[in-house]
């Protein structure tokens, strides 16, 4: 009996010792395959941080371009000009340069030829400037705010002027009439493309 037990205890412990050496070896490959997970998951990390690199960097590099674009795309203007109007009694207009002796202004200028721009509808931002350095505006006659490209600040703005642009020098005029007096002294009108300064003129009214 105590033979046959010392045989069985014998198998039993050699299975025991073969059990131990396949969970070691199943442990090995574990260890081996944790250390490989962890390899690829650090590469595939330095991977993913080198593609938002290059992905920000393209994004920045897109922002820029579309900026460049923006900007060589603004229709500037030349030869403001603003004009002090009293309407008569017949109905027909007359130029006026007495603060007091008007009642509208009307502010005039020349497009510039752009062919970056392309054609289509483009909006002119107009800023008369009081002798005070303050923007007319008045909210229930079109005036409102529009972000500078410029400054990127939000400015005040007096009115706009919408154009069918064709490329192509064009007169395009546009009348404020506050219905309130103006003060005497110069003036400052600015005009917007694009939220880009497109063009500035000075008048004065005595």
């Amino acid at each position: 009996e105590y033979v046959a037990e010392i045989n069985q205890l014998r198998q039993e412990n050699e299975k025991l010792i073969a059990e131990k050496e396949k969970l070691s070896e199943e442990n090995e490959s574990l260890a081996n395959t944790l250390q490989t997970a962890k390899q690829t998951n650090e590469e595939l990390s330095t991977a993913r941080a080198a593609l938002l690199t290059e992905k920000q960097e393209l994004e920045q590099t897109a922002d820029a371009l579309a900026k460049k674009v923006n900007v060589a795309s603004v229709v500037k203007v030349e030869g403001i000009e603003a004009t002090g109007l009293k309407e008569r009694s017949n109905g027909k207009m007359v130029s006026k340069r007495r603060a007091d002796n008007i009642d509208q202004l009307q502010v005039c200028f020349n497009t510039t030829i752009n062919e970056v721009a392309g054609m289509g509808t483009e909006v002119f931002i107009i800023r008369i400037l009081n002798p005070s350095g303050e923007t007319i505006a008045i909210d229930e006659l079109g005036s409102g705010v529009f972000v500078s490209n410029d400054t990127n600040q939000e400015m005040r703005y007096t009115m706009q002027k919408e154009l069918d642009y064709e490329q192509e020098e064009v007169k395009v005029c546009a009348n404020w009439i506050p219905g309130q007096p103006f003060a005497i002294g110069r003036y400052t009108v600015e005009i917007y493309n694009k939220g880009y300064l497109a063009g500035s003129g000075t008048f004065e009214l005595k």
